[in-house]
């Protein structure tokens, strides 16, 4: 790579990066509006180790009596509704009536509370409702690009995590950060002269490549098997698109699974060869990279790691995406199927684990 295209490279990955910055902020903001009551006010008057003292109003609703949870040295201690007698707060016009002061009687403090005294109050508004010569080696060719592989997984990471969080029934936020990256590798690929048959994209390889995938699935495909008889699950081969029928979900599969081996393989694999080299350091980085994608979902963990282990190894000696893409689909379809539902937790990653 010649030094003008390591230059557009290093000034878009900065500006791919402030993109970033600037969703995460705007979501943050809007986070914080969302989540925060802009209208708390409150003082602590007094502290000891006997007794915490102050008192809390929500302006934007007077009448109201704000509840007040009380930390010491970053632990919970206890709360109350702030309706102690404070007639001073009336007559300061914070509050419609003389009742939103607050008194805490601390229980005998331990010694690791160290001195005893408040560390963190906080008030909130009691509210019910709401592999070729392309795979450089070069010391500062390395720094490059393990820059490109650490922004390509923070973006997902970002969709996953911060978009997801705010996205509601929209996916525009979780489409904003998959967007940059699918479009900082086209214009990678470009720079680094990376044609389509690099990549993966190719038949001529696709007979080789399927023959090394097909020992290790039939072996995943067995332990499945035999997990889900093991933890007394049925085997049901229409649970992954219920009402779809089996073609048809291998086809949606198919897919999928192309765009999560192109980014994982074409880019990141190639990438990670540039690096570490090829062989198992640069395979157990793919895996690495594609398991920690799947957090904090423990049982797809484990099976994407075992997953990115065999087609990043597969592909690092035919690259094939294709081939990887078919596998990706069946091995999806096999284990949806034979495992618990239970146990993959629907398939669920990042911020909508928890949903």
């Amino acid at each position: 790579m010649d030094t003008r295209s390591k230059s557009k490279l290093g000034h878009l990955l900065i500006a791919k990066s402030m993109a970033e910055a600037l969703l995460i902020t705007a979501v943050s903001v809007g986070f914080y509006f969302a989540s925060t009551n802009p209208y708390l006010r409150g003082v602590l008057d007094y502290a000891d180790n006997q007794t915490v003292a102050g008192w809390a109003v929500d302006e934007g609703q007077p009448a109201a009596h704000v509840e007040v949870q009380l930390y010491i040295d970053g632990i919970f201690v206890g709360d109350q509704a702030a309706g102690e007698f404070r007639p001073d707060l009336r007559e300061a016009k914070r509050a419609d009536d003389d009742w939103h002061g607050f008194v805490f009687k601390l229980p005998p403090i331990p010694p690791a509370f160290g001195q005893g005294r408040p560390t963190a109050l906080s008030s909130v508004a009691k509210d019910e409702q709401h592999g070729d010569a392309r795979l450089t080696t070069d010391a500062g060719e390395r720094q490059l690009v393990a820059w490109e592989i650490a922004s390509i997984v923070s973006s997902m990471l970002i969709a996953e995590w911060i978009a997801a969080s705010v996205a509601g029934g929209s996916r525009l936020f979780v489409a904003i950060p998959i967007a940059l990256a699918f479009a900082f590798m086209i214009v990678s690929h470009r720079l680094r002269k990376e044609t389509w048959r690099d990549l993966g994209f190719r038949f001529d390889n696709l007979v080789q490549s399927g023959l090394l995938l097909l020992p290790p699935m039939v072996l995943v495909a067995v332990v499945c098997f035999a997990l889900g008889r093991w933890f007394g699950g049925q085997t049901n081969f229409q649970r992954w698109h219920a009402g779809t029928p089996i073609v048809g979900q291998l086809a949606l599969g198919f897919g999928w699974g192309l765009a999560q081996q192109y980014v994982l393989q074409a880019f990141i694999n190639r990438r990670a060869q540039s690096v570490l080299g090829k062989g198992w350091l640069s395979v157990l980085l793919v895996a690495a990279v594609f398991s920690a994608l799947h957090l904090p979902n423990a049982w797809l963990v484990v099976v994407t790691f075992t997953g990115g282990v065999i087609w990043a190894a597969v592909y690092q000696r035919t690259p094939n995406l294709f081939a990887l893409a078919v596998s990706h689909s069946v091995m999806t379809w096999v284990v949806v199927s034979t495992l618990p539902p239970s146990a993959l937790h629907h398939l669920r990653i990042g911020f909508k684990y928890f949903g």
